[in-house]
């Protein structure tokens, strides 16, 4: 793409976000991709949280997950542009994208061969930065439509759709909800993956069986599965992590074991980058949902720690000392001191409103208490094990005793500025 193309894209996107027509898009509580303050955290926190809260009532939640079959490549530019028009954007600005999507044409080339040109009426610029816009605005009234007591979550094309089951009459309620947005896929000439889309049930606290009900989508019945990769997070049916908890550790173990084999020169610069760029991320990664805490999880919270201690050791002059002064040598926190850290940042996000959260769902505020700081929050007396080990209860504690300095912190970035200064020891 040439630097005039990619100037006006630019100039596009910006009339598009600033359209007080389309600011609604980002206002949607369901879409998390390619929204600012959202990401794929703030996705799967909202399900699990829900999962949770459902737990402690002794209640069932039942997600089903839907496979939009190439989305990105499927998308009608028609549809598109008659979506704006409903929402009211500029005719001429409309024009304009109109001509920008139309007349495109697309052949494939295998080495001297080359197939005829065809039309493309459908699909997002791959590579633009207009693509990731537009098929948001696609995909912003996948909820529009009354989907009853479920809940709808929507990352780009990924979509989950759940509620609470009791009886039988909630699961057909789930099922007009499911109903519902397979009819907004065939509105909007999208198909769904049937054979990739699936549900999972995650059973009240107390209870010992399922409810089951044959959910489907456009009368074909979809599977039930045990455990299902959602962006990246392994969510089993007893949601204790310990298929998403072996998969980390796994790649843990194969990326320390590759550079331990190819990389000769150890320095504390190298371990840094090593671990900063290509270990660190792996166990960051939505570890707010799935880290291990609490009896029963101490071995793997071992195992998780032991990539990180291994690869302190490379490092010749301070092989044979203590773990913890290998850090300080180095400069790097452990790993469970850099999660305590990240959980209370997020938070901090969650109750200063920069996740586009609402923390009423997720924390109770202590007005009537002024010690220490303003923003104490109360500890729920339940104390069962989903809920006790669960973010956020498992930091509200160390959050109470936090510095009033600290917490009142304006930006997220002094926040993180001034908590390692407080508490890492580097």
């Amino acid at each position: 793409m040439n630097n005039f193309c990619k100037i006006f894209e630019s100039v596009l996107h910006s009339l598009l976000t600033d359209s007080d027509d389309t600011k609604i898009i980002d206002s949607c509580p369901f879409q998390h991709g390619f929204t600012s303050n959202r990401s794929t955290e703030t996705n799967l926190l909202s399900l699990y949280h829900t999962i949770i809260q459902n737990k402690n009532l002794n209640i069932q939640t039942d997600v089903v997950y839907l496979d939009a079959s190439k989305a990105f490549d499927m998308m009608p530019h028609n549809v598109l542009l008659n979506k704006l028009v409903g929402r009211g954007v500029n005719p001429i600005l409309i024009g304009i994208l109109s001509d920008y999507l139309s007349g495109r044409k697309q052949r494939v080339v295998n080495g001297n061969s080359y197939s005829h040109w065809w039309d493309v009426d459908r699909g997002v610029p791959q590579g633009s930065a207009l693509g990731p816009l537009l098929f948001k605005i696609f995909m912003s009234d996948i909820g529009g439509d009354p989907i009853t007591d479920s809940r709808i979550l929507v990352y780009a094309d990924d979509v989950k759709i759940f509620g609470g089951i009791t009886d039988n009459h909630d699961c057909h309620k789930l099922q007009q909800a499911l109903d519902i947005v397979c009819d907004w896929f065939e509105r909007n000439n999208m198909k769904i993956n049937q054979s990739k889309t699936c549900f999972l049930s995650f059973k009240g606290e107390a209870r010992s069986e399922i409810i089951t009900h044959p959910y489907s989508v456009n009368s074909v019945p979809i599977n039930r599965v045990n455990y299902f990769k959602d962006l990246g997070i392994i969510f089993d049916e007893n949601l204790n992590f310990k298929i998403q908890i072996e998969e980390v550790i796994r790649k843990l173990n194969s990326v320390f074991f590759f550079f331990k084999k190819n990389l000769t020169y150890w320095s504390i610069t190298t371990t840094k980058i090593v671990y900063d760029y290509y270990l660190k991320p792996i166990v960051d990664y939505c570890a707010s949902i799935w880290f291990p805490v609490g009896h029963g999880y101490a071995s793997y919270l071992n195992r998780l720690t032991k990539p990180q201690r291994r690869l302190t050791k490379l490092f010749s002059p301070i092989r044979y000392i203590d773990y913890k002064e290998r850090l300080k040598v180095l400069g790097m926190n452990g790993v469970i001191e850099n999660r305590n850290y990240l959980d209370i940042t997020l938070l901090y996000k969650i109750i200063n409103q920069f996740t586009n959260l609402d923390y009423n769902q997720f924390v109770t505020m202590n007005n009537s208490c002024t010690r220490n700081h303003g923003y104490k929050i109360i500890i729920p007396g339940n104390y069962k094990n989903c809920t006790i080990n669960s973010y956020p209860r498992r930091i509200l504690n160390n959050w109470n005793k936090l510095p009033e300095q600290l917490v009142n912190q304006s930006s997220v970035l002094n926040f993180k500025r001034l908590y390692k200064a407080l508490f890492f020891m580097l």
